[in-house]
């Protein structure tokens, strides 16, 4: 497969995050082993972009914006934490008369503006494309996920199988029903024991594979598809919640990227005015200027200097979308 963009300057960033969570999955089989495994291929999403982009199909509606934001701007006196805590904020009257500068902030980051343009305008693209048409999410756990969280919840007992037992302040109680028969294990003991099977199955070599890992023997999740794949929710998206599930999508894949980021300090320390860091902020600023909402609250910080993203997308942090991209092909 060709990857014409995979060394284009402009792509870095979007490369990156590509790579990361819209990589091409491969499958093969190794004869030796008898076992399945996966090829991680680079991503093709940001050839496929760029063909949107070139064909007119991505809106640009708020480049001006943005072009208006990454301006550097001249100042002269330094405010303080405490200074600014103090000053009260300011409700946005007029978008294209108050468009926050963020200029210093991708210098502290050491962002160049036009690749983190490219970054956030095709992740903004893939996730309208991603719930464009009555998406459905997946709230269905897989059975590795179950299983798990069974032995995550036995585990809040703190009932030691080896050495002194004692009981727990909890009580609990596993409950299976089968044609309509409830068998109920509620014994603390039965219950570690249980606990202790399942999490010596998910560590075992059918579910984990070791590698090695910076010089050290690591084991990592092995793709197992009897294990890492559950029947597709048929709870589809309203309009609203479309909207904040795009949004909690486009934090999700940006605020990734930025905790590669390292700030400046010492331009932050040198430079005569405030220079905001807040990456939840900068998030919830490129949410408005790459057009994903006109929602002028996501411009402004609150008092402690932190973006509105956050309080938006609350409850829909790790929301999973099983529908496939419009956009860019299926499987994502």
């Amino acid at each position: 497969m060709d990857y014409p963009y995979i060394d284009d300057p402009l792509f870095e960033y979007l490369n990156k995050v590509a790579d990361n969570f819209w990589w091409e999955p491969v499958h093969d089989f190794d004869e030796e082993t008898c076992e399945e495994y996966f090829i991680e291929q680079p991503s093709f999403v940001p050839s496929w972009f760029a063909r949107r982009y070139l064909d007119g199909k991505i809106d640009l509606s708020t480049l001006p914006l943005y072009i208006e934001a990454v301006q550097e701007e001249v100042s002269k006196k330094h405010i303080s934490w405490q200074t600014l805590d103090k000053t009260p904020q300011h409700k946005v009257q007029s978008t294209k008369e108050s468009v926050p500068n963020i200029s210093m902030t991708l210098k502290a980051y050491g962002l160049d503006i036009s690749k983190f343009w490219y970054l956030c305008i095709c992740i903004k693209d893939w996730v309208v494309g991603k719930t464009c048409e009555g998406a459905r999410i997946d709230d269905n756990l897989t059975p590795r996920e179950e299983l798990q969280a069974i032995v995550n919840e036995i585990g809040k007992l703190d009932y030691q199988l080896c050495g002194i037992t004692h009981k727990s302040k909890s009580k609990a109680k596993l409950t299976l029903n089968v044609k309509r028969k409830n068998t109920i294990i509620s014994s603390e003991q039965t219950l570690a024991i249980l606990a202790y099977a399942v999490s010596q199955f998910l560590e075992s070599d059918y579910c984990k594979k070791t590698e090695i890992i910076d010089g050290k023997e690591t084991r990592v999740l092995k793709p197992v598809t009897v294990l890492d794949s559950c029947e597709l929710s048929e709870k589809r998206l309203t309009k609203q919640m479309a909207k904040t599930v795009r949004l909690a999508l486009f934090y999700e894949h940006l605020n990734w990227f930025m905790e590669h980021r390292k700030v400046d300090e010492d331009l932050v320390k040198s430079y005569p005015t405030l220079i905001s860091t807040n990456k939840d902020l900068l998030i919830s600023r490129m949410a408005f200027l790459t057009g994903l909402t006109d929602d002028s609250r996501f411009l402004v910080p609150d008092n402690a200097g932190k973006g509105y993203i956050r309080t938006a997308i609350s409850g829909y942090e790790r929301i999973k979308v099983k529908t496939d991209n419009k956009y860019y092909g299926s499987g994502f």
